[in-house]
């Protein structure tokens, strides 16, 4: 979210692209990700867990969430220049978010009108992919592939449209 706010002294000397900011470090914490994972990569090799065929799908549901992130980050990096409260109702907003999607939880526990309301949440696809992958070994259908591209594709679209439309004036707010 601060990206641009950070990089304010450069932006302010030098002319470069804006987006390049909140883009790098969607991509440096993506490959703090990728470290992360190959730690549990490691942990599974020395437990002896069982790997599924459906895990070498795994590389797609990362680029869904990498698209995703990055359509967010753009935004989130305009919200913040322009909206500094951002920053700290940003941290209320996530940790409700993480709630309101089943990662600690399965959405069976969940009524039958919850379920349908948490449809709405681009985040339940890919978690939900992500289980039927990893954990149960089972190739999601094609239509929860689409209800994870989609989203994603439409959050990256927003993201630049809201990116390009406020990047001229943030030399006025940063």
């Amino acid at each position: 979210m601060i990206s641009i706010i950070n990089g304010s002294a450069l932006i302010r000397k030098v002319y470069l692209p804006k987006q390049i900011f909140p883009i790098s470090k969607v991509l440096s914490c993506f490959v703090n990700f990728l470290f992360s994972f190959g730690a549990i990569v490691i942990m599974m090799a020395v437990t002896r867990t069982p790997v599924k065929a459906t895990v070498l799908l795994l590389p797609l549901l990362l680029a869904y969430v990498l698209v995703f992130a990055v359509g967010v980050g753009l935004v989130l990096s305009i919200m913040a220049t322009y909206f500094r409260d951002m920053v700290h109702l940003w941290g209320v907003f996530i940790m409700a978010w993480m709630y309101l999607t089943p990662i600690f939880y399965p959405v069976t526990q969940l009524p039958h009108f919850a379920r349908r309301l948490m449809a709405l949440n681009p985040m339940f696809h890919m978690v939900e992919v992500f289980r039927w992958m990893v954990l149960y070994g089972k190739m999601p259908a094609l239509k929860s592939h689409f209800a994870c591209l989609i989203p994603a594709l439409a959050v990256f679209c927003l993201g630049v449209f809201v990116f390009r439309r406020k990047q001229n004036n943030l030399i006025l707010y940063i």
